[in-house]
């Protein structure tokens, strides 16, 4: 049976390589390799570094601006449910907002959401809401 595979002369001719050049890499481009994966790395780690202290400011911006809106005494938060909205109150089983926030949120039957006075009108269940039913509305203290 004839042998088909390629001699080492045919395949580094095909390959464009002459016998006295070294197929493997030497220890020399390994090093300039490493070297320049580790500059990589480095350029990418600063770069994530940047990312993560700017969002940083941008959370830091967003918490003062909520503690500014808490701490004003003029008036205060509270969350409300658009019951054309609510995936509950049109009879699809939904308790995420209660879930969410199961001090200020209850249910009455497993459909009817009700929101309770003592909520703080922190947001937590403002994005979870699959629909959008949940909103803030601004309550005026007395005197």
């Amino acid at each position: 049976m004839p042998n088909h595979s390629p001699s080492r002369r045919s395949f580094l001719r095909l390959n464009g390589l002459s016998k006295k050049q070294n197929i493997s890499p030497t220890s020399q481009s390994i090093k300039s390799s490493n070297s320049l994966n580790q500059k990589a790395m480095d350029s990418i780690d600063s770069i994530l570094e940047s990312i993560n202290s700017s969002f940083e400011l941008e959370i830091e911006d967003e918490i003062k601006n909520i503690q500014e809106v808490h701490d004003d005494q003029s008036h205060r938060f509270i969350a409300k449910i658009n019951i054309l909205e609510c995936m509950a109150y049109n009879h699809t089983i939904c308790q995420i907002c209660q879930d969410i926030c199961p001090s200020h949120i209850s249910f009455s039957s497993s459909f009817y959401p009700e929101i309770q006075d003592s909520c703080t009108g922190c947001q937590k269940c403002i994005a979870p809401c699959p629909v959008n039913a949940i909103s803030l509305d601004k309550i005026q203290q007395k005197g």
